[in-house]
């Protein structure tokens, strides 16, 4: 009895993002919106103070691939089982001498 009464408020979420999204909306088109509408949309992000926080590793040099599968992401060392010291190896390659933050 305690599963389905977890499940419920996850069912509802699920279903509430369904019924409104704009099934006509594509994240490929670009907006059609005036100079504006631009600018009220970018106001309320700017007072939003909305951020991001985008962080990468060791884990970003296999790409959550391995053994065949491609659904690790950041947790392939735990979700894949690699040994530490096999992971570890990882560190002669991570370089990101590009960064500027």
């Amino acid at each position: 009895m305690g599963v389905s009464r977890n499940l419920l408020p996850v069912c509802v979420a699920v279903s509430l993002g369904i019924l409104t999204c704009d099934p006509l909306a594509r994240a490929d088109e670009p907006l059609h919106e005036s100079p504006a509408q631009r600018d009220a949309r970018m106001k309320w992000w700017r007072e939003a103070r909305f951020g991001m926080f985008i962080h990468w590793g060791l884990y970003a040099i296999p790409a959550g691939e391995r053994d065949g599968r491609t659904d690790h992401a950041e947790w392939i060392r735990e979700t894949a089982h690699i040994p530490i010291e096999e992971y570890e190896k990882l560190l002669g390659q991570f370089n990101p001498v590009k960064f500027d933050a």
